[in-house]
């Protein structure tokens, strides 16, 4: 007979306690749902989650965010909204200098540009993203308010509900109008007619302007000769529509703002036409928004968007109907 395999003497609960600590480790039970939603204050926690959520106290924005879905902003200050035409007006001033440098990437076919970025001199891109970094909130979401409108009465009604977006486009447009207006007074003293030296200062700051832009969005940092000669003729067209513009102006009878800041400098019926542009400050703003900054808008976009290789039509809309509010208020 074979030897009898050796028993094991089967371990009591007291000799495992004691081998493991004194713990008892076994299988964790189900726990039910009513013992949870006692636990955690009425509220149903998911046993996929490894900790349970914790309260949470809203604001009283927050809840009305959370009820009707609608962002609830604070309300802008007025030195918030004044610091706003501020940044606005200094973004201007940057497109001066960004139109000075176009004008010579023009006739070097973005070279002059490349050269003062490269170098340190200037980096236009770099200055305007840190002065947008300024603005407020609203202002910010109002600029997403007008992007997001479906149409270009919805986009208007915003510009229009919102005073500070027009305030903020006259800000920025103003530098360099008065650009244009240096450029146009220069001719004036030459003897070139008010209307044709407004025409030429407007047209030339905007395709400066237009070059660059397009320059810094270039891959290779310079303009082929197709960017050029596109930046070119939408200079021409601003000018020709701006010269069409004055021309209705002196047919009707009311004045055009920027043949008096061409001529005012020596024409005592430049001055004379301040006040008279006050009196007709209706018709010359529709002449000045709708006649002549809505197709320039418009097509200076359409020409800048077609050398960056974007869609012709991206921002067009936009960018008309906020450049003819504006206009109209100037």
């Amino acid at each position: 007979e074979s030897p009898a395999a050796p028993s094991r003497a089967t371990p009591d609960l007291d000799s495992l306690l004691g081998e493991f600590g004194g713990r008892l480790v076994s299988k964790p039970k189900p726990v039910e749902p009513a013992i949870l939603l006692k636990q955690f204050g009425g509220r149903l926690v998911s046993p996929e989650l490894s900790e349970p959520p914790t309260r949470t106290e809203s604001t009283p924005l927050q809840a009305l965010t959370k009820a009707t879905g609608i962002s609830a902003q604070p309300p802008t200050t007025f030195l918030e909204k004044i610091r706003d035409v501020g940044v606005s007006a200094a973004k201007g001033v940057v497109g001066i200098g960004e139109a000075a440098v176009g004008l010579l990437d023009i006739t070097t076919l973005g070279r002059a540009g490349k050269f003062v970025e490269e170098h340190g001199f200037w980096s236009p891109k770099t200055v305007q993203t840190m002065i947008d970094s300024y603005y407020s909130q609203a202002a910010k979401d109002n600029q997403i308010s007008v992007r997001e409108a479906k149409t270009a009465v919805d986009k208007a009604v915003v510009a229009l509900k919102n005073p500070s977006i027009l305030a903020n486009a006259v800000a920025q447009s103003a530098p360099l109008m008065l650009g244009g207006a240096g450029i146009a007074r220069a001719l004036v003293t030459k003897g070139v007619a008010p209307i044709a030296a407004a025409a030429i200062g407007e047209g030339t700051t905007s395709a400066g302007l237009m070059a660059e832009q397009v320059r810094q969005e270039s891959p290779t940092g310079v303009l082929t000769p197709d960017q050029a000669a596109t930046v070119t003729a939408s200079g021409i067209i601003t000018g020709t529509l701006g010269a069409f513009g004055a021309k209705i102006a002196k047919a009707l009878g009311v004045a055009d703002v920027d043949t008096l800041l061409a001529g005012a400098v020596r024409s005592p019926n430049a001055r004379r036409g301040l006040v008279q542009t006050i009196k007709d400050v209706g018709a010359s703003g529709a002449i000045e928004g709708w006649v002549e900054e809505f197709p320039q808008s418009a097509q200076e976009l359409i020409h800048q968007n077609l050398a960056t290789g974007k869609p012709w039509h991206e921002g067009v809309t936009d960018q008309g109907i906020l450049g003819a509010l504006a206009g109209s208020v100037m």
